[in-house]
Formats: structure tokens, C-alpha cells, sequence
């Protein structure tokens, strides 16, 4: 069966469910407070909320070392409403 994880409110009462992913306006009726996730879902929602990040990354940073290119994207991704630029 696997883990299962529940929506967190944030301080700026955003929500987020999995592993960060930021609840959306038109994703509020599924991921409503009750909701629970399969791993495997929060696994999905990681990779695809990364994407962009790597993407814009990769297009501006050349040659960087694995540890930079993980501090970058990790700090992109909790500190940044990127999705607003991507």
C-alpha cells in the first residue's frame, strides 16, 4: 500500500501536498484537506514541478558541479514562486 501523505498549510496559508508541490487555485477541490496521496503520486508532482526548474538552470548555468546544480535548483524550488516564471 505505501505511505500516504496529507496537505500541509503553510504560514501564507498556501497549501502544499506531497513533497512541496504548491496547491493551485484549479487543483484546490481535489487536494482539499482530507485528501490523501500515495507516494507514488507525490513522487510524480515532484518531478514534474522540478522540470521547469532544471530547465531554466540548465539554460543559464554552464559546467556547474552536481552540489551547485542541487543547492540551486533545491533553494529555486523552497524559496521562489517559480511558477509564476516558468
Amino acid at each position: 500500500m505505501g505511505e500516504k501523505v496529507k496537505t500541509l498549510d503553510s504560514i501564507k496559508t498556501l497549501y502544499t501536498i506531497g513533497w512541496g508541490h504548491l496547491i493551485k487555485q484549479n487543483e484546490e477541490i481535489k487536494y482539499s484537506s482530507t485528501y490523501t496521496m500515495e507516494k507514488s503520486e507525490g513522487d510524480a508532482l515532484f518531478i514534474q514541478d522540478l522540470k521547469p526548474i532544471v530547465t531554466a538552470v540548465n539554460a543559464v548555468f554552464d559546467n556547474l558541479y552536481q552540489w551547485e546544480f542541487d543547492a540551486l535548483t533545491s533553494f529555486i524550488f523552497n524559496t521562489c514562486n517559480w511558477g509564476t516564471f516558468f
